[in-house]
């Protein structure tokens, strides 16, 4: 058994390191490709050559992913106040950075409301309407007005979209056209969260 499990965590930083070199070559590759694979004035030719650098965009998410949950497991925990376990400590900044295991996902904590940093997010249509996106690779919050705050969780996928309204951080909806490389999102709901939000101050690491 222990030579197994020796064996195991060779192997599993092995996988790691291959991971990481890969990342640094596809983000150089995805450098130089993505006027290709982003300019939509291009002939349909051209931009059959942009499809494998957004298959490879998709890759470097999921890899990513990965690597986020490596990380989160050997991380300091992370609780509040009221001693809630909220996740493992990925990043501390002016804001904190968790993966949230039971969401498979990471959130950026506001430290100055406790509550999930709020951001802004596009939507398909007019009025703030269809399907929503987000520029982060983590759970943001927006609110509205009729409803109070909503959280949109990213989808690995991240295609060129072309939006026609956004939601800002304080909940105000302005129709505005534009296009860029999004995350698809998933609504997920204040129930969702394995803890209660807003989180009590100050947290607490262990």
């Amino acid at each position: 058994m222990h030579f197994t499990q020796a064996g195991r965590k060779d192997n599993k930083m092995r996988k790691i390191c291959v991971l990481l070199g890969f990342l640094a070559i596809a983000g150089l590759v995805l450098t130089i490709g993505s006027a290709t694979a982003g300019d939509v004035n291009q002939s349909p030719s051209s931009k059959a050559w942009g499809k494998p650098f957004q298959h490879l965009q998709r890759q470097i998410n999921q890899l990513k992913s990965i690597l986020y949950e490596i990380k989160s497991r050997r991380a300091t925990k992370v609780y509040d106040a009221d001693n809630q376990y909220l996740g493992n400590l990925l990043q501390a900044r002016e804001d904190i950075f968790i993966y949230i295991p039971k969401l498979r996902a990471v959130a950026r904590l506001d430290l100055s409301t406790g509550d999930i940093l709020a951001r802004a997010v596009d939507f398909k249509r007019r009025g703030c309407h269809g399907p929503a996106y987000i520029s982060g690779s983590y759970i943001v919050r927006t609110y509205q007005e009729d409803v109070g705050s909503r959280y949109y969780k990213p989808i690995l996928e991240r295609p060129l979209v072309s939006y026609r309204s956004y939601r800002d951080y304080t909940g105000r909806c302005q129709n505005s056209t534009g296009s860029n490389h999004l995350y698809k999102t998933v609504e997920i709901f204040e129930e969702d969260f394995p803890f209660d939000l807003p989180v009590a101050l100050p947290l607490e690491f262990r």
